[in-house]
């Protein structure tokens, strides 16, 4: 729950799926991943200095919807959840618990 890696309903077998991670008081970091049929699905975020930063990896023919934790006004991602395809990527955005 707190790395976020939820299944598409509407696509089953991770060929989509989400990512929004839900940090807790007292976590700086959490690391998960999950086996899927199309491979490797990888979260990994930290929470230090009011900096929130998330690693994802995103299986080759797979797509995921981000959802980053953010103040709506700090992150656009927040308010705007983006699609990602295939690859490592990188979301850095101001949080304060």
């Amino acid at each position: 729950t707190l790395a976020g890696i939820t299944p598409d309903e509407q696509r089953p077998g991770f060929a989509h799926f989400r990512v929004a991670p839900v940090p807790v008081t007292g976590v700086t970091g959490v690391a998960a991943s999950y086996a899927s049929p199309y491979g490797s699905v990888e979260v990994r975020w930290t929470s230090a200095d009011s900096v929130f930063t998330l690693a994802l990896t995103v299986p080759v023919n797979a797509t995921a919807t981000v959802v980053l934790p953010c103040p709506r006004k700090a992150c656009a991602v927040s308010e705007n959840p983006i699609t990602v395809g295939s690859g490592r990527h990188t979301f850095t955005c101001a949080f304060a618990p």
